[in-house]
């Protein structure tokens, strides 16, 4: 919630968009994914306050990784265990 206030996990959600093309990127994403559902499972509103990191993170299930694509499929897991973050990401996860 204070993170939210001070606009922090909006920069950290633009970062996490960004990092896909980084060759760096690698070593960064699964925490931020990770984080991301975390953040997702126990507030399932951040799946509607920030549309691109689900669309990310749907992208990452079909990356060439094996790592990062496992990565996603356990964070949606996790994610879907709440039945409130299961119905807010069947009313968001387009996967276009």
């Amino acid at each position: 919630s204070y993170l939210e206030k001070q606009g922090t996990i909006q920069k950290l959600a633009i970062t996490f968009v960004h990092l896909i093309d980084d060759p760096i990127g690698g070593l960064i994403i699964p925490g931020m994914v990770k984080f991301f559902g975390v953040m997702a499972h126990y507030d399932p509103g951040v799946i509607d306050r920030y549309p691109t990191v689900l669309d990310t993170i749907f992208k990452l299930v079909e990356d060439n990784d094996p790592s990062l694509r496992t990565v996603a499929i356990e964070t949606f897991a996790f994610i879907a265990n709440n039945p409130d973050s299961k119905l807010a990401l069947n009313h968001n996860g387009n996967c276009a």
